[in-house]
């Protein structure tokens, strides 16, 4: 993932390799506040601040979910999804099957359950890092608040 070009501007590609977006579906700009939980398809960036949970639809539907948190976007909620990056603040576990990465700026309170998962320095995560979480539907499943509390930096 190209973290330079993902907090610079709104372009879409975020992410290399693999991991390649193309394009964002919907976009949540800086400014904008939703109150409730937001179900998407495809690509979601937030940039604004989501008081809820973030839910992808169900994977097979619509290939691959992505969410990128800007370094102005907020999340007071729990995030289902393929892959994230982060550069800003969500507060509430993380539900990802594929991909995470945090960008220097990424504050996590909550557990991070995940496939792959990359810090640049000065992320911070205050919760668990819990790997591999298996084969789940991502958009089926309730968060819970994080208990327990880990400083990583």
């Amino acid at each position: 993932w190209s973290s330079d070009v993902c907090s610079s501007d709104l372009c879409g590609r975020c992410m290399t390799g693999k991991y390649a977006l193309q394009v964002i579906d919907t976009l949540i700009a800086q400014g904008c506040q939703i109150q409730g939980d937001l179900i998407f398809q495809g690509s979601l960036r937030i940039d604004g601040h989501v008081k809820g949970h973030v839910k992808a639809e169900a994977a097979t539907a619509v290939g691959r979910a992505h969410v990128v948190v800007g370094r102005s976007g907020r999340i007071s909620g729990g995030v289902w999804a393929s892959d994230v990056l982060i550069d800003g603040l969500v507060e509430g576990n993380l539900h990802i099957t594929g991909r995470v990465e945090l960008l220097s700026r990424a504050r996590i309170i909550g557990d991070i359950h995940y496939e792959s998962l990359s810090l640049q320095p000065g992320a911070t995560v205050t919760g668990l890092l819990c790997p591999d979480v298996g084969n789940f539907e991502i958009s089926s499943r309730d968060v819970t608040s994080a208990t327990h509390e880990l400083k990583l930096a």
